[in-house]
Parts: structure tokens; C-alpha cells; sequence
């Protein structure tokens, strides 16, 4: 698959941005010099004009000689304009000149015999072919001669164009060499990049080290930095993987064993009364494989990163409720007193497959490590704004010093015998900080045992 390129992205931007620049300010500096070319042209024209009506006038000429100095100064005039615009070879003026009576006392080959404009000064007249022409009429000091001259807009252009187009292949030039000095900055720019892509893609599989950068920039700083943590989570979730099989393969070892040898009692068994005795232990070691497997499966389920928790709206007072009858044939079993304390209904916002979990775990545990005969009690209800559930034993408790480990995975408290996976409050504690609520040891009943509170903080319940 063709990826979409960073570089011309950037190049692409830069040059649409050079390209709407550019063309403002070719645009302005054509109007710019347009109109400074058109006022000096006027300016020209106009001071042709004054020549040639001082010229006209003061003196006594004859027709003829007023021609001969007339042309002379025309010729000089055109002669000025050829040798300063470039475009100007075959450059003609049109001009009239009238007495103070309105007579037409001289004109050029492609002027009128009626005056070209009435307006005084400078003027912008349309001929009677639609052609613009700009005019300038000036009368002598004396006031005995008005000149008109005029000059249309399209020799105007022809003289002037030019220029313009000079100043256009300047501009193009500009461009051309502004998006090839940013092509070569671009690419030159994204070269640490590419240096840190080779450098990646130079690693073994499975290479937890943090990558490094032969150069330091700003902009890749924040990239190595979130690739760095990125593999140091994922080193950590792979050591906690490996971990986790190599607890699970040690802990499967010794119930699997245990089964295969009462298996193996079972069928060498002599009479029925041992086969059954031998059954019963069969059946016990297969129970511990069974919920050593579910917690092992809870646990991985929890703890997987992708997992999300789907909060819902649940009656959690039922569900403790339904769960508690359940674990009451294990409580009876070992004549264990179970007591509930919660309200009838109790509405919170949680998930409701995680939190028969963690009501499982703890209530199974209390049950597992008090002794035949004694009691676990659980409460549960809203304490001000927080959703507090309880689990209280009198059982034998856990040491002060050992309460931090015994939410580690598989841990079990040295001499315990009671069966169990070690896996219990570490998924409680998962399924806590899923619902971000805490959990903390209280204490348990009458003076022993041990008690665990889990607290959903500012949780949206309803009684």
C-alpha cells in the first residue's frame, strides 16, 4: 500500500503558500507599475504638450515654418520615447495644435481636424472606434495656442508590456528557486527521520532497549520518548507474561500430580470401600485444578490490556445477594456462619461480570481460610457519597508485614494449608482499580481474623 509522503505534504503547503504570495504580489506590482509607467507617461506627454504650445506661440511664423518647427520637436519627442521604452520602434505622436480662434493651425498625419478632447488637462476619451485613448490639452502662457496630445491605450501597453515582462520572469525565477531551496530544506530536514527509521528497523524482535538518536532534535525528542515508553511497557507486560506462564505452569504441577496419582489410587484400589475413599480425593484434586484454571483465566482476562470494563447501571445489592446464596453451600459444608448486611435495593454504575468477581473472590477466600465453625460476614451499602462493600472473618488474619504481598499473583502466606490459588486479592485488586475504587484491610470479627473494605470513591448509586 502507497502511503500519502510528509515531505511533499510539506512541500505541497509551502509552495500553495508561496504560490498565493507570489501571485498578490506579482498582482500588486503590475498594478504598481502600471500606474507609476501611466503617470510617467502622462507626465511626458503633458510636458510634450507645454513644448509644443510655448513653441506654437509668441512668435509670427508662416504656416511652413510653423510645421518644419513643429515636426522638429515631434521628431525629437518620439526619438525620447523609442530610446527609453524598448517596445516603442514604430511609436507615432498625434497631436493638434489651434489658435485662440479654435483654428487648426497643425496636425498630424493620424490626428483629426476636430480637437480630440474639450476636456482641459489630462483625460481618458473612447474614439469613435472604441478605442481608449489619454489625452492632454494644455493652452500656451500667452494663451494664444491650445495643443492636444494623444496616445491610445493599446500603444500605452505595447510601450509598457515589456517591463512587465521582465518583472513577471524575475517573479517565476523567484519561485522557481524559493520551492527548489525548500525541497532541498525539506529534505534534508526529515533526514533525522529516516536515520531513526533505519536505526529501528536494524533491531532484533524482541529488543526491550531504549533507542537512541545519533542527533537530538527537538521534534524527534517527543517521538524517541513515546517509542522508548512503549517498549518499556511492552518489555514489562512480556516479563509479567512469562512470569505469569512460568507461576501457572509451577502451580498446575503439583494439583495435576496429586490427581494423577489418586487416579492411579483408584484404579489399583482393592475393594470399593478404598476406590470410593480414593474416588473422593480424585474429586477433591480435580476441584483445585478446576478453580486453579478459573482464576487463572480471571486473572489473564483482567489484566489484559486491551480489556475495557462496560460500566452499567446494575442493582448490586441483588447481585451480592445471589452470589452469597451460592457460596452458602461451601459455608454450610464447613458449618461457617455467613451474614449479609445490605439494603434491599441498591443502584451503582459498575461492571456487572467484574464485580461477581471480586464479591467471588473475597467471600471465597473468607470461607477458605476460617476455620470450620467460625463466621465471615459481609456489608454492603453507601458510607456519605462512596459504595463500601466489607468481608470480615475470624479466621486466623494476615500479618501486618505480609499485607502488601498477598495481592501479588500465586502469593501465599508461608504455613498456610488451606487450599487455595494465591490468586484471589490479586484480581480484586485489578478489578478495584478497573472501577477506580480502593482497597484496604480492616479489622476482622471478634478481636481476630482480618477484614477487607473495598470503596468505590463518589460512586453514582441510588437507594
Amino acid at each position: 500500500m502507497k502511503h500519502p509522503s510528509l515531505m511533499r505534504r510539506i512541500i505541497g503547503w509551502q509552495a500553495l503558500m508561496m504560490g498565493i504570495s507570489w501571485v498578490i504580489l506579482v498582482g500588486w506590482l503590475f498594478h504598481a507599475m502600471t500606474g507609476f509607467e501611466n503617470g510617467d507617461l502622462d507626465r511626458r506627454m503633458n510636458y510634450f504638450a507645454e513644448i509644443l504650445a510655448e513653441t506654437a506661440s509668441g512668435a509670427v511664423y508662416t504656416p511652413d515654418l510653423l510645421a518644419q518647427r513643429l515636426r522638429a520637436i515631434e521628431k525629437t519627442f518620439v526619438e525620447g520615447v523609442i530610446e527609453t521604452l524598448e517596445n516603442a520602434a514604430g511609436y507615432k505622436a498625434t497631436f493638434q495644435v489651434f489658435d485662440e480662434h479654435g483654428l487648426l493651425l497643425y496636425r498630424t498625419g493620424s490626428a483629426p481636424e476636430t480637437p480630440l478632447t474639450a476636456n482641459a488637462g489630462l483625460s481618458l476619451v473612447m474614439r469613435e472606434n472604441g478605442e481608449k485613448w489619454r489625452m492632454a490639452r494644455v493652452r500656451s502662457s500667452d494663451h494664444s495656442v491650445t495643443v492636444i496630445v494623444g496616445e491610445s491605450e493599446s500603444d500605452r501597453w505595447a510601450s509598457i508590456w515589456p517591463m512587465l515582462q521582465i518583472i513577471g520572469a524575475a517573479q517565476i525565477l523567484i519561485l522557481a528557486s524559493s520551492l527548489l531551496v525548500t525541497w532541498w530544506a525539506t529534505r534534508r530536514g526529515v533526514r533525522p527521520l529516516k536515520t531513526l527509521a533505519a536505526r529501528i528497523a536494524r533491531r532484533e524482535a524482541g529488543d526491550p532497549t531504549p533507542i537512541t538518536a545519533p542527533l537530538v532534535y527537538a521534534e524527534t525528542v517527543p517521538m524517541v520518548r513515546e517509542l522508548n515508553a512503549l517498549l518499556g511497557r511492552e518489555s514489562r507486560r512480556l516479563e509479567n507474561e512469562r512470569g505469569f506462564l512460568a507461576d501457572a505452569a509451577h502451580e498446575l504441577r503439583t494439583p495435576l500430580a496429586a490427581v494423577g496419582t489418586q487416579a492411579h489410587l483408584v484404579l489399583s484400589a482393592t475393594d470399593d470401600a478404598e476406590r470410593r475413599r480414593f474416588a473422593h480425593g480424585l474429586q477433591a484434586g480435580l476441584d483445585r485444578v478446576s478453580h486453579l484454571l478459573a482464576q487463572l483465566l480471571t486473572i489473564a482476562r483482567v489484566n489484559a490490556p486491551e480489556m475495557r470494563f462496560n460500566l452499567e447501571p446494575t442493582d448490586v445489592a441483588t447481585l451480592v445477594r445471589e452470589r452469597l446464596a451460592e457460596l452458602s453451600v461451601a459455608a454450610r459444608t464447613r458449618s461457617i456462619s455467613l451474614a449479609l448486611e445490605c439494603p434491599d435495593t441498591l443502584s451503582a454504575t459498575v461492571n456487572p461480570s467484574s464485580f461477581i468477581s471480586m464479591v467471588d473472590n473475597l467471600v471465597d477466600n473468607a470461607i477458605r481460610y476460617t476455620p470450620s465453625g467460625g463466621q465471615v460476614a459481609v456489608s454492603f451499602g453507601m458510607n456519605g457519597d462512596d459504595l463500601e462493600f466489607i468481608v470480615r472473618d475470624d479466621g486466623p488474619g494476615i500479618a501486618p508485614d505480609e499485607r502488601e504481598r498477598v495481592f501479588e499473583r500465586f502469593y501465599r502466606i508461608p504455613g498456610t494449608t488451606a487450599q487455595g490459588s494465591g490468586l484471589g486479592l490479586a484480581i480484586v485488586q485489578r478489578i478495584a482499580q478497573a472501577h477506580h475504587a480502593t482497597v484496604r484491610f480492616v479489622d476482622g470479627l471478634s478481636g481476630a481474623g482480618i477484614g477487607v473494605a473495598v470503596t468505590l470513591r463518589g460512586a453514582p448509586a441510588l437507594k
